[in-house]
């Protein structure tokens, strides 16, 4: 298995730590690792730290039943093509899997989409994130693909998600604090409500966010970063997540399987593949840029308690099908399909 391993906590890194974790919990299968590190950025010291994976994967490579890599698709069209290279020489079978929701095609120019789309075509299976980029490969000729999105382990700690009747009062957001994030819309929207209403704001500042925009802030309150530990623990606390997003990459944000592991309802925006997980029976999806559709969404959450049971259920229902266990386990049995079938070459 190839892919990004934390540090630093990103969500790429996560969701292929989470999958690799769930793996290696099989006493059926033995997993070698090779940690995918970017760097682009090391710019003068490229050869020296490069080569010393390219050496760990051949050699690695050469020993597996299968090959698999796990990557973004911005650094596909580099990544992908070497290691597809690597498997088509040593003779073994190779899975391709992508985290985010890039339709390439739209994306990126005509050179990059075709060494792209070669790639795919080249391995035994591709594994998509979202579903739109299912349907986006299959019209690009990607023969073999399936839908693969991202998935958490089930929690195992105690969180009494039903609360009090018509108590639909404390939003919460975690994520990356920017603009496109939709964190100006929010603040917007909640500091129209009075004091029955709490909005608490966790997560790194990028972009031109400061902590200066919440100091005159009276409902939104900003409560520093948390540790993947800590994420879910935290959500207990609170009855529904806020994400007004619109930026530019968005796939199925993490955050919002990880409410879903709590039985969390949603307000989300409309936006780009967010509706593929959030839909009327789990949350409420509202305008991009529009904090009055977000204030109205928020609004109707907290005042009608039917609405918020029905989506508090709905949210434990579609923690079932984001759990890592079953995905962990479909993972290996396309593993198993794709070494059938070179053994049958």
């Amino acid at each position: 298995m190839i892919g990004p391993l934390p540090p630093p906590i990103g969500g790429t890194r996560v969701l292929f730590k989470n999958l690799l974790d769930t793996v290696c919990q099989r006493a059926d299968v033995h997993v070698t690792v090779v940690e995918n590190r970017p760097v682009r950025s090391q710019k003068i010291q490229y050869v020296f730290i490069a080569l010393p994976q390219i050496v760990r994967l051949v050699f690695q490579a050469t020993k597996a039943d299968v090959v698999t890599l796990h990557v973004g698709m911005k650094s596909i069209h580099v990544r992908g093509a070497f290691v597809s290279f690597i498997a088509r020489m040593i003779g073994k079978p190779l899975i391709i899997h992508t985290f985010g929701s890039v339709l390439y095609r739209q994306e990126y120019g005509e050179l990059r989409s075709r060494i792209i789309r070669r790639c795919l075509q080249n391995a035994f299976l591709y594994l998509a994130e979202t579903k739109a980029l299912v349907a986006h490969a299959k019209e690009d000729t990607v023969g073999s693909v399936e839908w693969f999105p991202n998935a958490r382990p089930l929690p195992q700690i105690n969180c009494d998600v039903k609360v009090q009747a018509g108590c639909c009062r404390r939003f919460v957001f975690v994520s990356h604090i920017k603009r496109t994030k939709g964190i100006r819309e929010l603040i917007t929207a909640a500091e129209r409500f009075g004091e029955d209403v709490i909005v608490d704001v966790y997560g790194p500042f990028r972009d031109d966010i400061t902590a200066s925009d919440f100091e005159t802030c009276l409902r939104v309150n900003y409560r520093g970063e948390l540790s993947p530990d800590d994420v879910l623990p935290t959500l207990c606390r609170y009855d529904a997540l806020l994400l007004p997003s619109y930026h530019p990459t968005e796939g199925y944000p993490g955050i919002i399987i990880e409410a879903y592991m709590v039985g969390m309802p949603v307000i989300c925006t409309r936006w780009r593949q967010l509706p593929e997980i959030v839909d009327d029976t789990s949350g409420l999806l509202v305008e991009p840029r529009d904090a009055d559709d977000l204030y109205k969404a928020m609004k109707r959450l907290n005042e009608d308690e039917e609405l918020f049971e029905r989506l508090q259920d709905g949210a434990l229902a579609k923690r079932k099908d984001l759990d890592i266990a079953v995905w962990g386990d479909r993972f290996i049995d396309f593993c198993r399909e794709a070494f059938i079938s070179q053994g049958q070459k």
